[in-house]
């Protein structure tokens, strides 16, 4: 999941964006590295793979309320992810899941309104 703050050139599926959810109970956004890259993707380009789709990702994201809304706040708080999410026209409130990748690569995935 590379790229440069911008949505991403690759195909992006859903067992990816299932991943960056489940692992959004231990996310820590404090030590992103100022060189990291920043991928914002909609979820509108998300491919469904293996049985992984919209609507099974939606419940799971029920399951994952609480913990999603921490890793809102952790973007709140983080500026190099909120400057990118305010160049494509995204708020940290539209944030579903974020994938931190040894601090240098982010990916976060965001609800289009």
């Amino acid at each position: 999941m590379a790229g440069q703050s911008s949505a991403q050139d690759e195909p992006v599926g859903y067992g990816e964006a299932f991943a960056a959810l489940e692992a959004s109970t231990l996310l820590d956004l404090d030590n992103i590295e100022a060189e990291a890259t920043v991928d914002i993707v909609p979820m509108s380009e998300v491919e469904p793979t293996n049985g992984a789709n919209a609507e099974a990702f939606a419940k799971m994201r029920e399951g994952h309320a609480a913990a999603l809304e921490d890793v809102r706040q952790q973007v709140r708080n983080n500026e190099k992810i909120t400057s990118a999410l305010k160049a494509e026209g995204y708020t940290a409130d539209q944030v579903v899941a974020v994938w931190n990748d040894a601090d240098k690569e982010v990916t976060v995935f965001v609800e289009e309104m």
